[in-house]
């Protein structure tokens, strides 16, 4: 089964039998499911958690995992209640390809950013680098 989670009020999508979202203090304890290592984040992370599934071919070949925009100023201290970073690292060490979306316009790197991007070392072939809104 594969997977599309997204955290942060997102929604992930995985292929199963019926359209169901499964909050992630649930999902994070089923055996069925690869989450498990996502307690580690506690409450405050797994309430921002959530997969969702619906029946489609290509989700039975395909996993995606789509993680809120890194946030800038001083949101960075105030608006995260969990390890972002570490979230963050957790699903790259699972994962066959990371894509790293920056906007072009913004001229400088938040320093929560910069810690998701060391994080990832280690991966960095399974990196590739998206320029969001470049067409704009």
């Amino acid at each position: 089964m594969n997977y599309c989670i997204s955290f942060t009020n997102g929604v992930g999508v995985q292929s199963g039998p019926n359209e169901r979202s499964i909050p992630g203090n649930i999902v994070a304890v089923q055996a069925d499911m690869p989450f498990s290592g996502l307690t580690t984040f506690g409450t405050a992370f797994l309430s921002k958690f959530e997969c969702s599934q619906m029946p489609h071919p290509l989700l039975e070949h395909i996993t995606f995992v789509d993680s809120p925009g890194v946030l800038y100023g001083e949101k960075q201290r105030t608006q995260r209640a969990y390890d972002f970073t570490g979230v963050t690292s957790w699903f790259a060490a699972k994962c066959d390809l990371t894509l790293l979306l920056f906007d072009p316009h913004k001229l400088d790197i938040s320093d929560e950013f910069n810690r998701v991007i060391t994080s990832l070392r280690g991966h960095d072939d399974k990196i590739r680098v998206v320029l969001n809104k470049a067409d704009q």
